[in-house]
């Protein structure tokens, strides 16, 4: 995967000149779906779970490389 980050003007540009774009059954719409109260509880419950079990040596959502 490649990841830049988009001035707002160029992303417009992106979006416009996308042939996608152009369908007119395609909606564009934000991913915002953990801007939500109870996804940001669960975020916080979480990372507080996260915290305590590094303090107290018992880790959780270990991530294995």
């Amino acid at each position: 995967l490649i990841k830049e980050e988009f001035e707002p003007k160029q992303m417009r540009n992106i979006l416009e000149d996308s042939q996608l774009i152009k369908k007119p059954n395609v909606y564009v719409t934000p991913h915002t779906a953990f801007y939500t109260k109870e996804a940001e509880d669960s975020i916080l419950e979480t990372t507080v779970k996260n915290i305590q079990g590094l303090v107290s040596g018992n880790l959780e959502n270990v991530v294995k490389a």
